[in-house]
This record gives structure tokens, sequence and C-alpha cells, in this order.
């Protein structure tokens, strides 16, 4: 049987977990705008973003260059 004080550190850290969960949950994209299939993190999706129009303008520039 549980102590009142283990009791008491058991429900703050399913509290602390629970909102661990939220904050990652919110930080999500809404949609994948680098169309790698996977839905990241915002900050993740616009890196993937960014890259592929580095990669686009290299390869626009390359041919451009040809």
């Amino acid at each position: 049987m549980q102590t009142f004080r283990e009791f008491l550190i058991a429900e703050a850290e399913d509290a602390i977990m629970k909102a661990d969960y939220l904050d990652r949950k919110k930080k999500m994209a809404k949609k994948d705008y680098d169309k790698d299939g996977k839905i990241e993190t915002s900050q993740e999706e616009h890196k993937g973003v960014v890259d592929k129009a580095i990669k686009k303008a290299m390869k626009e520039k390359a041919a451009k260059n040809k």
C-alpha cells in the first residue's frame, strides 16, 4: 500500500508527463509543409522547406550555366 506522500509524488509525476506530452503536441506543425511524408515540429518543417528551396535554386542555377 502506498503512503500518502508516495501517492502525491506519483500524481505529480503523472501531471508532469501529461504537461510534457501536451507541450510536444502543441509544437508540432499542422501539416507536412516540406512534403517529406512526416509531420514534424514547426522548426523541422521550416528547415525542410528552406533546404528544398536551396536545392531547387542550385539545380536551376546549374542548368542555366550549362
